[in-house]
């Protein structure tokens, strides 16, 4: 019997992004991987695709890092490091 899950969140509350200056940003979006350790909790975040202002995509990575997960899970039922893709509308004044 296969026993593997994914990452189930436990908690990801929505980060405050505040708005992006028109003159910064370089798009509407930033999309981090974030990784998560075999105790469920958020071990690195990488910013993937930038708004090209620093203070939106460090507000991102800070609440990401404070997320929880149900760590995902091998065929035995074992808990494994695993890894998501996630993307966060921003704002452009």
């Amino acid at each position: 019997v296969d026993k593997s899950e994914g990452l189930r969140p436990i908690s990801r509350p929505y980060p405050s992004i505040p708005e992006v200056p028109k003159a910064q940003a370089v798009g509407d979006t930033i999309v981090v991987r974030l990784y998560v350790g075999t105790s469920g909790n958020v071990t690195s975040v990488d910013v993937i695709e930038s708004s090209g202002y620093g203070p939106a995509d460090d507000a991102v990575v800070s609440a990401v890092y404070g997320w929880s997960f149900y760590p995902a899970k091998d065929s035995d039922g074992n808990p494994i490091e695993a890894s998501a893709t996630q993307r966060f509308q921003v704002d452009i004044k």
